[in-house]
């Protein structure tokens, strides 16, 4: 495959082996897909017809499934016991459909930290993946950096370094990057020298080999503003460069870009449109 692997949050409706001919149809070298209900606890198990159909769709198609992504519900770092126990199950959850459908990482956004203080959050969200991630096999846990906004966690890198050293060091633990909420939470990542930094501390941290994933999607909003919206590729803040210094950078090689830019009325068309702006970008 010539360039970086690029593709896109794909929906699944219709069941999961849908994943595929969706990512055709939007010019995918990879997608990720829910393999839960996003915005509900109770999804139904997967049925052995649906996974022998993924696995058939999988032979035939040149699209991979790089991951899936967490429930937005998932939380973690609540203080809420009864929440939080239900968000470790959910998250076992997932990770048992990723690995019954040899699927090689799941996407967890680390959660809320509410009225507690940040560092008592870190510990709750780092023992609530070990319990989660027990027995476990050949399944990914990735921790997504995130925009900061209101008391959510995971908006500076050593949140996730934090996590993941008070969860033993787990090697089933790993990063996803966003570029949206890189840049909404301060990382100048638009520039040269802004990128640079966001690398050094990266190294820095131990993460830099860490990262599995990365989410492409341009910001609505200004640099640190701490607001999670995405946009069109060159449609919002970050600009070309921003783009570039990721899809061309030798430390992300074989990391595949996956973009959750809005769908509007023509999901694959919007799709397609983003992803080829990035491959141009990448080309030159």
């Amino acid at each position: 495959m010539k360039g970086p692997a690029i593709g896109a949050h794909v929906s699944v409706a219709g069941g999961i082996s849908r994943a595929f001919a969706n990512g055709e149809d939007a010019g995918c070298d990879v997608v990720q897909i829910f393999a839960r209900f996003p915005t509900r606890w109770v999804t139904p198990p997967l049925s052995g017809k649906e996974v022998d159909a993924f696995f058939r769709e999988r032979e035939k198609s040149p699209v991979r499934v790089v991951a899936t992504h967490a429930s937005y519900l998932i939380n973690v770092a609540s203080e809420d016991e009864r929440l939080r126990e239900r968000s470790i199950e959910s998250l076992r959850d997932e990770l048992r459909r990723a690995e019954t459908l040899e699927i090689g990482n799941v996407v967890l956004h680390p959660g809320s930290s509410g009225n507690s203080s940040v560092d008592e959050a870190l510990t709750r969200v780092a023992l609530s993946v070990r319990s989660a991630l027990e027995g476990v096999k050949g399944v990914t846990l990735c921790l997504e950096v995130t925009a900061g906004q209101g008391n959510s966690l995971g908006y500076r890198l050593s949140h996730l370094r934090e996590i993941i050293d008070r969860a033993g060091g787990d090697e089933r633990l790993a990063v996803c990057l966003d570029t949206c909420h890189l840049f909404a939470a301060g990382y100048d990542i638009a520039t040269k020298k802004g990128f640079d930094s966001f690398l050094r501390e990266l190294d820095e941290l131990g993460l830099l080999p860490l990262v599995r994933v990365i989410h492409v999607n341009d910001s609505k909003r200004e640099m640190g503003s701490r607001v999670d919206r995405h946009e069109h590729i060159l449609e919002g803040q970050i600009g070309r460069r921003g783009f570039a210094n990721f899809l061309k950078s030798e430390m992300f090689q074989g990391v595949p870009f996956i973009i959750e830019t809005p769908k509007g009325d023509s999901p694959a068309e919007s799709d397609r449109r983003n992803i080829e702006k990035l491959r141009r970008i990448a080309r030159r």
